[in-house]
């Protein structure tokens, strides 16, 4: 397209606005072909050639697309091709990718054979309407569609997370009517006990809504510290996370900041904050951010390895898988019983799935020269994981504060002493 034109910027207004438009139908093309691919890959399960639990494993390791991307071109690729009308309306390009996207977003099971039987007149009307007004169409049909909506008690109960780029965490789920009326009682007692500890003596005030909001997360939080703080072999209320922080910021002699274990990046005055009432373990890392051996004890990983690995390897290591380090085990890349060790290099974190994999389907995982993981399955075929990356971010602005360091220096210099 740029060869087309030359320099863009001596192109008059009008020639750039056609190629605006051309390059916008040669996209949708090309979205029309991925998703008619994707339709037949994914019913034939390819992506199980490569070990991925399913297709968006997949196409986040090998396409570039975030898990939610992935998702809704499996999603319509599904819902397009169920539907034949729809399916040829997408194909002549009477009806964009970008439309039939957000039709499929209000298709599920309960209202899949409506799609069907009244794919016709949604491809009429959508075809008069913009992506916006289409949006409010589909919302409009999906309501006369599935009036009644999933009963109370079939509803299903889940709790997600994500965590945004910085680092902050965004919840959403649904609770059964037992277990969200315990919830809200705990919550709203929490932030009425928070909301008088920070009001002035004697002040009476109503408490506005965005208040109640940040009461109630702060709340959920100081409920967690509570739960971790009820372990009788606990002293103190000890948050439940992990901290990653340099030697030298920790003593203070430093400003670098520290990265919550799952989360993003936190100060250093927060960092030492939290060690005030911490459990403080020593992990020690290579000039390159490398995690260093612990040794080899045992067959199995202490819990100071557990503890590197979540950090190190964040989940299910299997190249686009999105297990979480809670659904997984250490394995060890070198088997046990052929001699491999029980130190980091040798571990690496496998969900259920991708372990019985290597133990039970015959591939075999390799450690590179720089470090990235090979899996390579009993025919040749071969999938990689990327290195991971340095622990700490090291390349960073020095920001040092005064702070009283007694608690912590303590328990540093009793660790390093060794």
């Amino acid at each position: 397209m740029f060869d087309r034109c030359g320099d863009l910027a001596a192109v008059d207004d009008d020639t750039l606005s056609e190629l605006l438009r051309e390059a916008s139908a040669e996209v949708n093309r090309a979205q029309v072909r991925r998703l008619a691919i994707a339709a037949e890959w994914d019913r034939r399960q390819a992506w199980a050639n490569d070990g991925a639990y399913n297709g968006r494993c997949w196409l986040t390791a090998n396409c570039g697309l975030s898990r939610r991307e992935a998702s809704s071109v499996l999603h319509t690729a599904e819902v397009v091709a169920s539907a034949p009308v729809v399916a040829a309306a997408v194909q002549e390009g009477v009806v964009p990718v970008a439309k039939a996207e957000v039709l499929a977003a209000v298709v599920t099971v309960r209202t899949a054979q409506a799609f069907v039987r009244d794919q016709e007149l949604l491809v009429e009307a959508v075809g008069r309407l913009g992506v916006d007004e289409t949006r409010k169409l589909a919302r409009w049909w999906q309501r006369t569609a599935d009036v009644d909506g999933a009963e109370p008690g079939e509803r299903p109960l889940g709790l997600r997370w994500s965590v945004a780029g910085d680092g902050t965490t965004h919840l959403t789920g649904v609770l059964g009517v037992e277990g969200g009326a315990i919830v809200r009682s705990m919550l709203e007692a929490i932030s009425d006990q928070l909301w008088r500890a920070e009001r002035e003596p004697g002040q009476v005030e109503a408490r506005p809504v965005n208040r109640n909001e940040r009461l109630r997360a702060e709340a959920l939080v100081e409920m967690a510290r509570r739960v971790g703080a009820a372990d009788p072999g606990r002293t103190g209320a000890r948050p439940l996370l992990t901290v990653v922080v340099d030697l030298d910021t920790l003593e203070g002699r430093a400003g670098r900041p520290a990265e919550v274990d799952g989360g993003g990046l936190v100060t250093a005055e927060a960092a030492r904050r939290l060690a005030c009432d911490a459990d403080v373990s020593r992990l020690l890392v290579g000039p390159d951010g490398a995690m260093l051996e612990l040794g080899r004890t045992t067959r199995t990983a202490s819990a100071d390895q557990w503890r590197a690995l979540r950090i190190r390897d964040g989940g299910c290591s299997w190249p686009g898988c999105e297990r979480p380090p809670g659904w997984c085990q250490a394995h060890h890349i070198v088997w046990w019983q052929d001699g491999g060790a029980t130190d980091l290099e040798n571990l690496t974190l496998l969900c259920s799935h991708h372990h019985h994999r290597v133990h039970d389907g015959g591939w075999r995982v390799e450690r590179l020269d720089d470090r990235s993981l090979q899996f390579t399955d009993p025919g040749g075929r071969t999938v990689s994981r990327p290195p991971p990356p340095p622990s700490i971010p090291l390349r960073c602005r020095p920001r040092v504060s005064p702070l009283d360091r007694a608690a912590i220096l303590q328990r540093v210099r009793a660790l390093t002493a060794a």
